[in-house]
């Protein structure tokens, strides 16, 4: 049977599903919520539509909390190796050294597959 057939049918994927492009964590901005942010959640709902993989990029990144966004990625990793993979995310306002900074403290760890570059909010004065 081939793949589309598979989806067709509601049966499970015979390949690795990985979806590239996800945010975990809580999110409530200009009326957009996120339905069931826990990461248990996150977890259950992949395995009933049968992702193995989500590559994320947190939700705090939005708001320029790129350090809480790193921080909760490493947590996420740590707790579900192989399930989900995370994007170094940085907001370039904050300058080269910031983000030399966020490099040198999170990547090559396991689980860090890319970088997400936000510019969004504004540097402190």
């Amino acid at each position: 049977m081939k793949i589309h057939e598979e989806a067709l049918a509601g049966k499970p994927l015979s390949c690795e599903v990985i979806d590239a492009h996800t945010h975990i964590g809580a999110y409530t901005n200009m009326g957009w919520y996120q339905y069931k942010p826990e990461l248990k959640e996150v977890i259950a709902m992949m395995d009933r539509c049968g992702i193995n993989t989500i590559v994320t990029a947190p939700h705090a990144m939005v708001g320029s909390y790129y350090e809480i966004a790193n921080k909760i990625s490493a947590d996420a990793i740590k707790k579900y190796p192989g399930k989900i993979m995370a994007y170094l995310v940085f907001n370039p306002i904050f300058g080269v050294d910031e983000t030399k900074k966020q490099i040198k403290q999170y990547f090559g760890k396991q689980g860090f597959v890319g970088f997400k570059f936000l510019a969004a909010g504004r540097r402190a004065l």
